[in-house]
């Protein structure tokens, strides 16, 4: 039950990253485009 909590909150903690990521990603985009005008 530990293993599979630990497991569990592991994919979480990566999904979390990936979001954050993707969004400080369309974040930049989205200031480049700004600098651009």
């Amino acid at each position: 039950l530990r293993l599979r909590c630990i497991g569990a909150f592991r994919i979480f903690a990566c999904n979390l990253l990936c979001l954050i990521f993707a969004f400080i990603h369309c974040l930049t985009l989205l200031f480049d485009a700004f600098c651009d005008n």
